[in-house]
C-alpha cells in the first residue's frame, strides 16, 4: 500500500498491520469482481476505497467521545443495510471480539457478503438477508440485544431510526454515518421519531475524514431503564 494512503490511516490514529491491509486488499479485489454483475460501489480505486469506505468507516470509534469507551470484546453489533460490507466488515477485522450481524435485504448483495466472509475466513460475523425491522422480528438475539447499530449511507434520520429502533439493547447506540453538513429538518424529524419511540438523538458530532473531507455522526440511544425500588 502506498505510502499517502498509510499516511490517512496513520493521521487518523488506526495504524493497520501487514495482515489488515492483505484482509482490505483481499476485499476491494472481491468487489471489483462483484461489481461486474450488481452495483455495489464505484469507489474501488485504493485511495477511494481506503479512504472514502475503510477509513470513513472506522471514524467514528476514534472521533466520537462516547463510542472510545466501546470495550473491544463482547459486543454485539449490526450494520443495517450492508451493500458491499462498509462498515460492518471493517469492525469485525478491527474487533475480532465483536460479534457482527451484517443486515442486507438485496439477495445478491446478502449473497456477496456470505461468500466473502467464507473467502476471507471472518468467523465474527453473519449475514441477515431481511431489512432491520424483519431482522429484528426473525432473529431473537438481535431483538433488544445490539450494543451498536451502525447505518452509513442507508437513508434519512427519522426512517432509519425507526427501522433500526428494535435493535437496540437498553444503553445501546444508533449511530448514523452523515456528511459534514445535514439538514436542520432532517435532525429535527429524527428527533422527533427518536421520542417517539423512547429514544435519544444527541447534537451531531463533527470531524474530519483525512485529508479535508467533513463528516458527522449522529447517536441515537435507548436510556437504560431504571428499576423500581421495592419499599
Amino acid at each position: 500500500m502506498n505510502s499517502e494512503i498509510r499516511a490517512y490511516f496513520l493521521d487518523a490514529g488506526l495504524p493497520l498491520s501487514d495482515d489488515d491491509w492483505d484482509f482490505f486488499e483481499a476485499l476491494r479485489a472481491r468487489v471489483i469482481a462483484a461489481n461486474e454483475h450488481m452495483n455495489l460501489t464505484r469507489l474501488t480505486e485504493p485511495e477511494d476505497f481506503y479512504r472514502k469506505h475503510v477509513l470513513d468507516s472506522a471514524l467514528p470509534l476514534l472521533r466520537v467521545p462516547v463510542l472510545g469507551d466501546i470495550p473491544e470484546d463482547g459486543m454485539l453489533a449490526a450494520d443495517v443495510g450492508s451493500g458491499a460490507g462498509f462498515p460492518g466488515l471493517v469492525f469485525a477485522r478491527l474487533y475480532p471480539g465483536w460479534s457482527l450481524a451484517l443486515i442486507e435485504r438485496t439477495g445478491k448483495k446478502a449473497g456477496f457478503l456470505e461468500d466473502t466472509i467464507e473467502a476471507l475466513g471472518v468467523e465474527n460475523a453473519h449475514v441477515v438477508p431481511f431489512d432491520a425491522a424483519e431482522a429484528a422480528n426473525r432473529a431473537a438475539v438481535l431483538r433488544g440485544g445490539c450494543h451498536l447499530v451502525l447505518a452509513r449511507a442507508v437513508g434519512r434520520l427519522a426512517k432509519v431510526t425507526k427501522a433500526a429502533a428494535l435493535l437496540l439493547a437498553q444503553g445501546g447506540l444508533l449511530v448514523h454515518y452523515k456528511g459534514g453538513t445535514i439538514d436542520p429538518e432532517e435532525l429535527e424529524e429524527g428527533r422527533k421519531a427518536a421520542k417517539k419511540l423512547r429514544l435519544k438523538q444527541h447534537p451531531p458530532v463533527r470531524y474530519e475524514l483525512p485529508p479535508d473531507a467533513a463528516r458527522s455522526a449522529v447517536l441515537v440511544q435507548r436510556p437504560v431503564l431504571k428499576r423500581r425500588q421495592r419499599n
